[in-house]
């Protein structure tokens, strides 16, 4: 066959190809008029769904975390709707960003304000903070966390290395109690208020420690709760994460003193077991304060979510609460001040 031939037969088969290609083309450009709404419309309704199913299956926890972003999707989805005249789509994503946006309205600033006569004669300062095992800026670590001077400083994933190098900074705290681990789950409490006990359990079946400190408040005593639960990037994480917590939240429960809880609790408010803390009294420090994420911060600022949290009880105000920026951590410090 000529080389003439070859091209004659290239050419024809090219035009063809070519043909077929444009009337593709003129199909697919007709399908987003009928179609692309719905496939809009149920992309951004998958995320607060799946979300919600988290409480029974753990791929689905991880959709919950990210309920600022969803509902910034769908906000976003509005102006589209309106452009493409589907009514149907825009009242339903509507009522998706009521029924979503709901649990949101309470972090705004200044919607939960300071109860009229809470005690403010005796604040205390707690300020959290998870570290990074991997962290070796010691001396950075030091002065941030400690610029506030707080009466308590509560720090996950406190290796022995860290905690050396952290002493000489701490001695005005003479009660502590420390767990440092080379993984990510080591605990320190140190305080500057004295404390009456200070404690190591283990919450559940997983086997990261937790901290509990029994304060003392004038004739009258509250609890400090320092924890750590594993992430749940798998069902048996998302199990430990939820018996820890479970756990912790049966000993609350079970003690009528007002209590604290600081930690990374690997989840944010609006997972479906956050729930838990409210049941036995429990409130967000966040509240009326800003949900200001905390992890990760490595990454652009509308990609993180808040994992960092210091809770407290109904007997606790929330005078001041403050993000402080860690270098050398992917996650930021919480710093609330608290009145009894």
């Amino acid at each position: 066959m000529s080389f003439r031939t070859l091209t004659a037969i290239g050419f024809c088969a090219g035009l063809k190809i070519f043909w077929q290609t444009g009337a593709f083309m003129t199909q697919r450009q007709r399908i987003p008029s009928k179609y692309f709404p719905w496939i809009f419309f149920w992309l951004a309704l998958s995320g607060p769904v799946l979300g919600w199913m988290g409480r029974w299956f753990w791929f689905f926890d991880l959709f919950s975390h990210f309920r600022l972003q969803q509902v910034g999707f769908l906000v976003l989805s509005l102006p589209f709707f309106a452009l493409w005249r589907k009514r149907v789509l825009f009242a339903a994503t509507l009522l998706m960003i009521l029924l979503a946006g709901t649990p949101l309205v309470a972090y705004v600033p200044g919607s939960v304000p300071l109860p009229e006569g809470a005690p403010v004669s005796s604040p205390v300062r707690v300020t959290y903070a998870n570290v990074n095992v991997a962290n070796v800026d010691y001396d950075t670590i030091a002065a941030v966390l400690l610029r506030d001077n707080p009466d308590v400083l509560v720090i996950s994933e406190i290796s022995t290395p860290l905690y050396e190098a952290l002493r000489p900074y701490l001695k005005e705290y003479l009660f502590q109690k420390v767990v440092p681990r080379n993984d990510c789950f080591g605990l320190g409490v140190f305080s500057r208020v004295p404390a009456v006990s200070m404690d190591v359990r283990y919450l559940g079946e997983a086997p990261v420690p937790s901290i509990r400190c029994v304060m003392p408040q004038g004739a009258k005593e509250w609890v400090l709760w320092a924890t750590h639960p594993t992430p749940p990037m798998s069902r048996k994480g998302w199990a430990w994460r939820n018996g820890q917590l479970k756990s912790l939240v049966r000993e609350i429960g079970g003690d009528s003193r007002p209590s604290l809880v600081a930690g990374d609790l690997n989840m944010a408010p609006w997972c479906p077991w956050f729930g838990m803390f409210s049941a036995v009294g429990l409130k967000d420090s966040a509240r009326g304060k800003g949900a200001v994420p905390t992890w990760p911060f490595y990454v652009p600022a509308f990609m993180r979510i808040p994992l960092d949290h210091i809770l407290v009880s109904q007997e606790i105000s929330v005078i001041q609460r403050d993000v402080l920026s860690l270098p050398g951590s992917d996650h930021r410090a919480v710093s609330v001040i608290i009145g009894l």
